[in-house]
Protein backbone atom coordinates (compact mmCIF):
# COMPACT_ATOMS: atom_id res chain seq x y z
CA UNK A 1 0.00 0.00 0.00
CA UNK A 2 1.54 3.30 -1.11
CA UNK A 3 0.55 5.88 1.48
CA UNK A 4 0.42 5.17 5.22
CA UNK A 5 -2.08 7.92 6.01
CA UNK A 6 -5.76 7.62 6.90
CA UNK A 7 -6.72 6.24 3.48
CA UNK A 8 -3.98 3.60 3.51
CA UNK A 9 -4.75 2.57 7.08
CA UNK A 10 -8.46 2.25 6.32
CA UNK A 11 -7.69 0.20 3.23
CA UNK A 12 -5.41 -2.08 5.23
CA UNK A 13 -8.03 -2.60 7.95
CA UNK A 14 -10.77 -3.43 5.45
CA UNK A 15 -8.50 -5.80 3.54
CA UNK A 16 -7.96 -7.89 6.67
CA UNK A 17 -11.62 -7.81 7.71
CA UNK A 18 -13.18 -8.55 4.31
CA UNK A 19 -13.05 -12.25 3.48
CA UNK A 20 -13.83 -11.72 -0.20
CA UNK A 21 -10.90 -9.34 -0.76
CA UNK A 22 -8.32 -11.23 -2.80
CA UNK A 23 -5.11 -9.54 -1.58
CA UNK A 24 -3.27 -9.42 1.74
CA UNK A 25 -1.42 -6.24 2.78
CA UNK A 26 2.26 -6.96 3.39
CA UNK A 27 4.02 -3.57 3.39
CA UNK A 28 3.50 0.20 3.31
CA UNK A 29 5.61 2.77 1.48
CA UNK A 30 5.40 6.39 2.58
CA UNK A 31 7.56 9.51 2.22
CA UNK A 32 6.86 10.70 5.78
CA UNK A 33 10.06 9.72 7.62
CA UNK A 34 8.23 9.79 10.95
CA UNK A 35 6.09 6.85 9.84
CA UNK A 36 8.91 4.65 8.58
CA UNK A 37 9.60 1.87 11.08
CA UNK A 38 6.05 1.93 12.46
CA UNK A 39 3.43 -0.74 11.87
CA UNK A 40 -0.24 -0.39 10.96
CA UNK A 41 -2.37 -3.39 11.98
CA UNK A 42 0.83 -5.41 11.96
CA UNK A 43 1.94 -4.24 8.51
CA UNK A 44 5.30 -2.43 8.47
CA UNK A 45 5.91 0.98 6.95
CA UNK A 46 9.22 -0.15 5.55
CA UNK A 47 10.45 2.51 3.16
CA UNK A 48 9.94 5.57 1.01
CA UNK A 49 8.11 5.68 -2.31
CA UNK A 50 11.44 5.86 -4.12
CA UNK A 51 12.29 2.47 -2.52
CA UNK A 52 9.28 0.64 -3.98
CA UNK A 53 11.49 -1.53 -6.19
CA UNK A 54 13.41 -2.97 -3.23
CA UNK A 55 10.24 -3.38 -1.15
CA UNK A 56 8.63 -5.37 -3.97
CA UNK A 57 11.47 -7.88 -3.94
CA UNK A 58 11.80 -8.06 -0.15
CA UNK A 59 8.08 -8.60 0.51
CA UNK A 60 7.20 -10.57 -2.66
CA UNK A 61 4.66 -7.94 -3.74
CA UNK A 62 2.17 -8.78 -6.53
CA UNK A 63 0.19 -5.54 -6.65
CA UNK A 64 0.61 -1.97 -5.44
CA UNK A 65 -2.30 0.30 -4.54
CA UNK A 66 -1.85 4.07 -4.48
CA UNK A 67 -3.72 5.17 -1.35
CA UNK A 68 -2.89 8.87 -1.37
CA UNK A 69 -6.13 10.65 -2.38
CA UNK A 70 -4.38 14.02 -2.44
CA UNK A 71 -1.40 12.90 -4.55
CA UNK A 72 -0.43 15.12 -7.47
CA UNK A 73 -0.60 13.87 -11.04
CA UNK A 74 3.19 13.98 -11.34
CA UNK A 75 3.56 11.99 -8.12
CA UNK A 76 1.18 9.32 -9.37
CA UNK A 77 2.99 9.18 -12.72
CA UNK A 78 6.28 8.52 -10.93
CA UNK A 79 4.74 5.68 -8.88
CA UNK A 80 3.19 4.08 -11.96
CA UNK A 81 6.52 4.24 -13.78
CA UNK A 82 8.36 2.56 -10.88
CA UNK A 83 5.74 -0.20 -10.73
CA UNK A 84 5.98 -0.72 -14.48
CA UNK A 85 9.77 -1.03 -14.31
CA UNK A 86 9.59 -3.74 -11.62
CA UNK A 87 6.67 -5.57 -13.24
CA UNK A 88 4.12 -4.95 -10.48
CA UNK A 89 0.47 -4.21 -11.22
CA UNK A 90 -0.55 -0.77 -9.97
CA UNK A 91 -4.05 0.28 -8.89
CA UNK A 92 -5.40 3.34 -7.16
CA UNK A 93 -7.98 4.72 -4.76
CA UNK A 94 -9.97 7.68 -6.12
CA UNK A 95 -9.15 11.28 -5.31
CA UNK A 96 -10.72 12.69 -2.16
CA UNK A 97 -13.40 14.56 -4.12
CA UNK A 98 -14.48 11.33 -5.83
CA UNK A 99 -14.97 9.28 -2.67
CA UNK A 100 -18.58 8.82 -1.62
CA UNK A 101 -19.05 10.71 1.66
CA UNK A 102 -15.26 10.91 1.89
CA UNK A 103 -15.11 7.31 3.11
CA UNK A 104 -12.40 5.00 1.79
CA UNK A 105 -13.58 1.56 0.72
CA UNK A 106 -11.72 -1.36 -0.83
CA UNK A 107 -14.55 -1.51 -3.34
CA UNK A 108 -13.28 1.82 -4.70
CA UNK A 109 -9.94 0.34 -5.81
CA UNK A 110 -9.67 0.62 -9.59
CA UNK A 111 -7.25 0.67 -12.49
CA UNK A 112 -5.09 3.78 -12.85
CA UNK A 113 -6.62 6.01 -15.53
CA UNK A 114 -5.12 8.65 -17.78
CA UNK A 115 -7.06 11.31 -15.84
CA UNK A 116 -5.19 10.28 -12.68
CA UNK A 117 -1.84 10.88 -14.35
CA UNK A 118 -2.51 13.95 -16.47
CA UNK A 119 -5.26 15.66 -14.49
CA UNK A 120 -4.78 18.53 -12.05
CA UNK A 121 -6.17 19.45 -8.61
CA UNK A 122 -9.96 19.49 -8.70
CA UNK A 123 -11.78 22.80 -8.46
CA UNK A 124 -13.31 23.74 -5.12
CA UNK A 125 -17.00 23.78 -6.05
CA UNK A 126 -19.90 25.69 -4.52
CA UNK A 127 -22.33 22.77 -4.48
CA UNK A 128 -25.14 24.74 -2.84
CA UNK A 129 -24.96 27.35 -5.60
CA UNK A 130 -25.24 24.68 -8.28
CA UNK A 131 -27.95 22.72 -6.48
CA UNK A 132 -30.00 25.86 -5.95
CA UNK A 133 -30.03 26.61 -9.69
CA UNK A 134 -31.24 23.11 -10.64
CA UNK A 135 -33.39 21.70 -7.83
CA UNK A 136 -37.09 21.68 -8.68
CA UNK A 137 -36.55 23.09 -12.18
CA UNK A 138 -37.04 21.66 -15.66
CA UNK A 139 -33.75 21.09 -17.48
CA UNK A 140 -33.02 20.11 -21.08
CA UNK A 141 -29.74 18.74 -22.46
CA UNK A 142 -29.05 18.45 -26.19
CA UNK A 143 -26.35 16.07 -27.39
CA UNK A 144 -27.21 14.07 -24.28
CA UNK A 145 -25.63 10.83 -25.53
CA UNK A 146 -22.24 12.49 -26.12
CA UNK A 147 -19.33 12.76 -23.73
CA UNK A 148 -20.13 16.21 -22.32
CA UNK A 149 -23.90 15.92 -22.68
CA UNK A 150 -24.08 12.61 -20.84
CA UNK A 151 -21.89 13.87 -18.00
CA UNK A 152 -24.10 16.95 -17.76
CA UNK A 153 -27.13 14.69 -17.45
CA UNK A 154 -25.44 12.53 -14.78
CA UNK A 155 -24.59 15.51 -12.60
CA UNK A 156 -27.89 17.31 -13.15
CA UNK A 157 -29.75 14.12 -12.21
CA UNK A 158 -28.15 14.23 -8.73
CA UNK A 159 -29.34 17.82 -8.19
CA UNK A 160 -33.05 16.89 -8.11
CA UNK A 161 -34.56 18.74 -11.07
CA UNK A 162 -38.31 18.28 -11.44
CA UNK A 163 -37.81 17.21 -15.06
CA UNK A 164 -34.79 16.18 -17.13
CA UNK A 165 -35.26 16.17 -20.91
CA UNK A 166 -32.49 14.43 -22.87
CA UNK A 167 -32.27 14.90 -26.64
CA UNK A 168 -29.91 13.30 -29.16
CA UNK A 169 -30.06 11.79 -32.64
CA UNK A 170 -27.74 8.87 -31.84
CA UNK A 171 -30.39 6.31 -30.98
CA UNK A 172 -28.05 3.51 -29.89
CA UNK A 173 -26.04 5.59 -27.44
CA UNK A 174 -29.24 7.20 -26.17
CA UNK A 175 -30.71 3.77 -25.38
CA UNK A 176 -27.58 2.75 -23.46
CA UNK A 177 -27.49 6.01 -21.55
CA UNK A 178 -31.15 5.89 -20.59
CA UNK A 179 -30.59 2.39 -19.18
CA UNK A 180 -27.65 3.74 -17.15
CA UNK A 181 -29.50 6.75 -15.79
CA UNK A 182 -32.92 5.31 -14.94
CA UNK A 183 -31.85 3.27 -11.88
CA UNK A 184 -29.99 6.17 -10.24
CA UNK A 185 -32.08 9.24 -11.02
CA UNK A 186 -33.92 10.86 -8.10
CA UNK A 187 -37.47 9.45 -7.77
CA UNK A 188 -38.89 12.97 -7.82
CA UNK A 189 -37.37 13.72 -11.24
CA UNK A 190 -39.33 13.00 -14.41
CA UNK A 191 -36.93 11.63 -17.03
CA UNK A 192 -37.83 12.15 -20.70
CA UNK A 193 -35.52 10.76 -23.39
CA UNK A 194 -36.19 11.62 -27.04
CA UNK A 195 -34.41 10.97 -30.30
CA UNK A 196 -34.44 14.24 -32.22
CA UNK A 197 -32.60 16.13 -34.95
CA UNK A 198 -32.18 19.59 -33.46
CA UNK A 199 -32.38 21.10 -36.96
CA UNK A 200 -35.98 19.89 -37.25
CA UNK A 201 -37.21 23.06 -35.57
CA UNK A 202 -40.99 22.38 -35.79
CA UNK A 203 -40.59 18.95 -34.15
CA UNK A 204 -38.17 20.34 -31.59
CA UNK A 205 -40.59 23.13 -30.69
CA UNK A 206 -43.44 20.65 -30.24
CA UNK A 207 -41.27 18.61 -27.88
CA UNK A 208 -40.18 21.64 -25.87
CA UNK A 209 -43.79 22.80 -25.58
CA UNK A 210 -44.57 19.47 -23.92
CA UNK A 211 -41.98 20.18 -21.21
CA UNK A 212 -41.32 23.95 -21.14
CA UNK A 213 -37.73 23.66 -19.88
CA UNK A 214 -36.44 26.42 -17.61
CA UNK A 215 -32.78 25.83 -18.53
CA UNK A 216 -31.28 24.46 -21.76
CA UNK A 217 -27.75 23.08 -21.96
CA UNK A 218 -26.80 22.93 -25.64
CA UNK A 219 -24.03 20.36 -26.02
CA UNK A 220 -25.01 18.95 -29.44
CA UNK A 221 -22.35 19.73 -32.04
CA UNK A 222 -20.00 18.34 -34.63
CA UNK A 223 -16.63 18.48 -32.86
CA UNK A 224 -14.05 16.60 -34.95
CA UNK A 225 -11.72 19.07 -36.65
CA UNK A 226 -10.51 16.76 -39.43
CA UNK A 227 -13.96 15.56 -40.47
CA UNK A 228 -15.40 19.07 -40.51
CA UNK A 229 -12.57 20.36 -42.73
CA UNK A 230 -13.96 18.14 -45.47
CA UNK A 231 -17.63 18.82 -44.68
CA UNK A 232 -18.06 22.56 -43.97
CA UNK A 233 -21.74 22.40 -44.88
CA UNK A 234 -22.37 19.83 -42.15
CA UNK A 235 -20.48 21.92 -39.58
CA UNK A 236 -22.48 25.01 -40.57
CA UNK A 237 -25.81 23.16 -40.45
CA UNK A 238 -25.21 21.55 -37.06
CA UNK A 239 -23.01 23.98 -35.14
CA UNK A 240 -24.61 27.21 -36.38
CA UNK A 241 -28.02 26.07 -37.61
CA UNK A 242 -28.55 23.67 -34.73
CA UNK A 243 -27.64 26.34 -32.18
CA UNK A 244 -30.06 28.82 -33.76
CA UNK A 245 -32.81 26.18 -33.89
CA UNK A 246 -32.51 25.23 -30.21
CA UNK A 247 -32.04 28.85 -29.14
CA UNK A 248 -35.16 30.06 -30.98
CA UNK A 249 -37.22 27.23 -29.51
CA UNK A 250 -35.93 28.13 -26.06
CA UNK A 251 -37.05 31.71 -26.57
CA UNK A 252 -40.49 30.62 -27.81
CA UNK A 253 -41.14 28.41 -24.77
CA UNK A 254 -39.93 31.10 -22.39
CA UNK A 255 -36.81 29.34 -21.09
CA UNK A 256 -34.95 31.36 -18.48
CA UNK A 257 -31.44 30.19 -19.38
CA UNK A 258 -29.58 28.85 -22.41
CA UNK A 259 -25.98 27.69 -22.07
CA UNK A 260 -23.83 26.93 -25.14
CA UNK A 261 -20.96 24.49 -24.80
CA UNK A 262 -18.12 26.09 -26.79
CA UNK A 263 -14.46 25.27 -27.40
CA UNK A 264 -10.97 26.73 -27.30
CA UNK A 265 -10.86 26.07 -31.07
CA UNK A 266 -13.25 29.02 -31.49
CA UNK A 267 -10.39 31.42 -30.67
CA UNK A 268 -8.59 32.71 -33.79
CA UNK A 269 -9.94 29.64 -35.60
CA UNK A 270 -8.00 27.90 -38.35
CA UNK A 271 -10.54 25.08 -38.56
CA UNK A 272 -14.09 24.96 -39.88
CA UNK A 273 -15.23 23.41 -36.59
CA UNK A 274 -13.70 26.19 -34.52
CA UNK A 275 -15.05 28.91 -36.81
CA UNK A 276 -18.62 27.57 -36.71
CA UNK A 277 -18.49 27.34 -32.91
CA UNK A 278 -17.25 30.95 -32.75
CA UNK A 279 -20.16 32.07 -34.93
CA UNK A 280 -22.46 30.16 -32.57
CA UNK A 281 -20.98 32.17 -29.66
CA UNK A 282 -21.67 35.43 -31.51
CA UNK A 283 -25.19 34.39 -32.47
CA UNK A 284 -26.28 33.67 -28.90
CA UNK A 285 -24.66 36.88 -27.72
CA UNK A 286 -26.92 38.79 -30.09
CA UNK A 287 -29.98 36.76 -29.11
CA UNK A 288 -29.30 37.65 -25.48
CA UNK A 289 -29.71 41.33 -26.40
CA UNK A 290 -33.06 40.79 -28.08
CA UNK A 291 -34.86 38.28 -25.83
CA UNK A 292 -35.75 37.69 -22.20
CA UNK A 293 -33.91 34.33 -22.20
CA UNK A 294 -30.43 34.63 -20.71
CA UNK A 295 -27.79 33.28 -23.13
CA UNK A 296 -24.25 32.43 -22.05
CA UNK A 297 -21.39 30.35 -23.46
CA UNK A 298 -18.71 28.32 -21.72
CA UNK A 299 -15.41 27.83 -23.53
CA UNK A 300 -12.93 25.11 -22.62
CA UNK A 301 -10.42 22.67 -24.11
CA UNK A 302 -10.41 18.93 -24.62
CA UNK A 303 -12.06 16.35 -22.37
CA UNK A 304 -9.76 13.47 -21.51
CA UNK A 305 -11.14 10.22 -22.87
CA UNK A 306 -14.18 11.68 -24.65
CA UNK A 307 -15.80 9.65 -27.40
CA UNK A 308 -13.62 9.20 -30.51
CA UNK A 309 -10.96 11.55 -29.11
CA UNK A 310 -7.23 10.96 -29.09
CA UNK A 311 -7.22 8.83 -25.90
CA UNK A 312 -9.50 6.01 -27.11
CA UNK A 313 -7.78 6.11 -30.51
CA UNK A 314 -4.37 5.72 -28.86
CA UNK A 315 -5.72 2.87 -26.72
CA UNK A 316 -6.93 1.04 -29.80
CA UNK A 317 -3.58 1.55 -31.53
CA UNK A 318 -1.76 0.19 -28.46
CA UNK A 319 -4.11 -2.80 -28.29
CA UNK A 320 -3.32 -3.51 -31.95
CA UNK A 321 0.43 -3.45 -31.27
CA UNK A 322 1.10 0.04 -32.56
CA UNK A 323 2.31 2.27 -33.92
CA UNK A 324 0.72 5.16 -32.05
CA UNK A 325 0.34 8.11 -34.42
CA UNK A 326 0.99 11.66 -33.22
CA UNK A 327 0.78 14.60 -35.61
CA UNK A 328 3.82 16.53 -34.36
CA UNK A 329 6.28 16.16 -31.45
CA UNK A 330 5.53 19.74 -30.33
CA UNK A 331 1.73 19.72 -30.56
CA UNK A 332 0.04 20.55 -27.25
CA UNK A 333 -3.58 20.69 -26.10
CA UNK A 334 -5.52 21.72 -22.99
CA UNK A 335 -7.20 18.83 -21.18
CA UNK A 336 -9.48 18.35 -18.21
CA UNK A 337 -11.70 15.56 -16.97
CA UNK A 338 -15.30 15.53 -18.15
CA UNK A 339 -16.47 15.42 -14.54
CA UNK A 340 -14.67 18.63 -13.61
CA UNK A 341 -15.57 20.42 -16.85
CA UNK A 342 -19.27 19.75 -16.34
CA UNK A 343 -19.17 20.77 -12.67
CA UNK A 344 -17.71 24.12 -13.72
CA UNK A 345 -20.26 24.47 -16.55
CA UNK A 346 -23.03 24.08 -13.96
CA UNK A 347 -21.39 26.77 -11.83
CA UNK A 348 -21.36 29.11 -14.83
CA UNK A 349 -25.04 28.42 -15.47
CA UNK A 350 -25.80 29.31 -11.87
CA UNK A 351 -24.05 32.72 -11.94
CA UNK A 352 -24.62 33.79 -15.57
CA UNK A 353 -26.60 37.01 -16.04
CA UNK A 354 -26.75 36.85 -19.84
CA UNK A 355 -24.39 37.69 -22.70
CA UNK A 356 -21.24 36.36 -21.04
CA UNK A 357 -18.61 33.97 -22.34
CA UNK A 358 -17.12 32.00 -19.47
CA UNK A 359 -13.75 30.32 -19.56
CA UNK A 360 -12.72 27.24 -17.61
CA UNK A 361 -9.20 27.42 -16.20
CA UNK A 362 -7.55 24.53 -18.01
CA UNK A 363 -4.16 24.47 -16.31
CA UNK A 364 -1.03 23.88 -18.35
CA UNK A 365 -1.30 22.41 -21.85
CA UNK A 366 -0.12 18.82 -22.29
CA UNK A 367 2.06 17.52 -25.10
CA UNK A 368 0.17 14.91 -27.13
CA UNK A 369 3.33 12.80 -27.27
CA UNK A 370 3.38 12.81 -23.44
CA UNK A 371 -0.22 11.61 -23.51
CA UNK A 372 0.76 8.80 -25.89
CA UNK A 373 3.76 7.78 -23.77
CA UNK A 374 1.65 7.78 -20.60
CA UNK A 375 -1.00 5.54 -22.16
CA UNK A 376 1.66 3.12 -23.40
CA UNK A 377 3.15 3.01 -19.89
CA UNK A 378 -0.29 2.42 -18.36
CA UNK A 379 -0.58 -0.61 -20.62
CA UNK A 380 2.57 -2.07 -19.04
CA UNK A 381 4.67 -1.40 -22.14
CA UNK A 382 7.67 0.76 -22.97
CA UNK A 383 7.33 3.65 -25.44
CA UNK A 384 9.73 3.33 -28.36
CA UNK A 385 10.49 -0.31 -27.58
CA UNK A 386 7.25 -2.26 -27.27
CA UNK A 387 5.14 0.39 -29.05
CA UNK A 388 6.53 2.82 -31.60
CA UNK A 389 5.36 6.44 -31.83
CA UNK A 390 5.12 7.74 -35.41
CA UNK A 391 4.73 11.41 -36.36
CA UNK A 392 2.33 12.05 -39.24
CA UNK A 393 2.28 15.86 -39.58
CA UNK A 394 -0.45 18.37 -38.72
CA UNK A 395 -3.71 17.95 -40.64
CA UNK A 396 -5.63 20.83 -42.27
CA UNK A 397 -7.24 23.06 -39.67
CA UNK A 398 -5.00 21.92 -36.80
CA UNK A 399 -2.74 24.17 -34.75
CA UNK A 400 0.39 23.29 -32.79
CA UNK A 401 -1.25 24.88 -29.76
CA UNK A 402 -4.73 26.13 -28.89
CA UNK A 403 -5.70 29.46 -27.32
CA UNK A 404 -8.39 30.03 -24.69
CA UNK A 405 -8.97 33.74 -25.33
CA UNK A 406 -8.44 36.33 -28.05
CA UNK A 407 -5.63 38.87 -27.78
CA UNK A 408 -7.08 41.83 -25.93
CA UNK A 409 -9.80 39.90 -24.11
CA UNK A 410 -9.92 40.81 -20.44
CA UNK A 411 -10.42 37.98 -17.97
CA UNK A 412 -12.50 38.71 -14.87
CA UNK A 413 -12.43 36.64 -11.71
CA UNK A 414 -15.91 35.29 -10.95
CA UNK A 415 -15.01 34.50 -7.35
CA UNK A 416 -15.48 30.80 -8.14
CA UNK A 417 -12.51 28.48 -8.38
CA UNK A 418 -11.25 27.88 -11.96
CA UNK A 419 -14.13 29.82 -13.56
CA UNK A 420 -13.39 33.09 -15.36
CA UNK A 421 -15.50 35.52 -17.37
CA UNK A 422 -14.26 37.06 -20.61
CA UNK A 423 -14.85 40.72 -21.40
CA UNK A 424 -14.82 40.60 -25.18
CA UNK A 425 -13.50 43.72 -26.86
CA UNK A 426 -12.04 42.68 -30.20
CA UNK A 427 -12.94 42.83 -33.90
CA UNK A 428 -15.26 39.83 -33.94
CA UNK A 429 -17.93 41.54 -31.86
CA UNK A 430 -17.86 45.09 -33.24
CA UNK A 431 -20.96 44.30 -35.28
CA UNK A 432 -22.87 42.27 -32.69
CA UNK A 433 -26.29 42.96 -34.15
CA UNK A 434 -25.60 41.48 -37.60
CA UNK A 435 -24.56 37.94 -36.80
CA UNK A 436 -27.97 36.27 -36.60
CA UNK A 437 -29.00 37.78 -39.93
CA UNK A 438 -25.69 36.72 -41.53
CA UNK A 439 -26.06 33.20 -40.13
CA UNK A 440 -29.62 32.95 -41.45
CA UNK A 441 -28.49 34.03 -44.95
CA UNK A 442 -25.73 31.43 -44.92
CA UNK A 443 -28.11 28.67 -43.80
CA UNK A 444 -30.61 29.64 -46.51
CA UNK A 445 -27.90 29.48 -49.18
CA UNK A 446 -26.35 26.28 -47.85
CA UNK A 447 -28.29 23.73 -49.97
CA UNK A 448 -26.93 25.35 -53.15
CA UNK A 449 -23.35 25.81 -51.99
CA UNK A 450 -20.49 23.44 -52.63
CA UNK A 451 -18.09 22.67 -49.78
CA UNK A 452 -15.43 25.15 -50.90
CA UNK A 453 -17.99 27.94 -51.26
CA UNK A 454 -19.50 27.05 -47.86
CA UNK A 455 -16.11 27.34 -46.23
CA UNK A 456 -15.42 30.66 -47.96
CA UNK A 457 -18.74 32.05 -46.70
CA UNK A 458 -17.67 31.29 -43.13
CA UNK A 459 -14.71 33.61 -43.63
CA UNK A 460 -16.98 36.38 -44.89
CA UNK A 461 -18.94 36.28 -41.63
CA UNK A 462 -15.97 35.76 -39.31
CA UNK A 463 -12.91 37.98 -39.89
CA UNK A 464 -10.74 36.03 -37.42
CA UNK A 465 -11.13 32.76 -39.38
CA UNK A 466 -7.90 31.81 -41.16
CA UNK A 467 -8.86 28.91 -43.43
CA UNK A 468 -6.35 26.14 -44.02
CA UNK A 469 -7.62 26.30 -47.59
CA UNK A 470 -7.22 22.65 -48.60
CA UNK A 471 -9.33 19.53 -48.58
CA UNK A 472 -8.10 16.07 -47.63
CA UNK A 473 -8.08 13.98 -50.78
Amino acid sequence: IIGAGDAGASLCSQAFSTNSFQYTPVVFADDDRRKIGQTIIGVPVAGRVSEIASLVGRYNVDIAVIAIPSASSSGKRAIVEICREVGVECKILPATADLVDGTVSISEIREVDIVDLLGRPQAALDLELTRGSIRGRKVMVTGAAGSVGSELARQIATLQPSLLLLVDRDENELVYFEAELKPVIHPGTELIVRIMDINDQPALLRLMKECYPDTVFHAAAHKHVNLMENAPSQAIANNIGGTLSVARCAIKVGADNFLLISTDKAVNPTSVMGATKRIAELVIRELDRTSSTRFIAVRFGNVLGSNASVVPIFRQQIKSGGPVTVTDPEVVRYFMSGQEAVALILQAAAVGKGGEVYLLEMGDPIKIVTLAETLITLSGLTPGEDIEIVYTGLKPGEKLSEELSFTGEDVTDTGLDKLWMLNENHADIQNVDGNVEAADRLLAELPDLGEIAARDRIGEILPSYQSAGTFDT
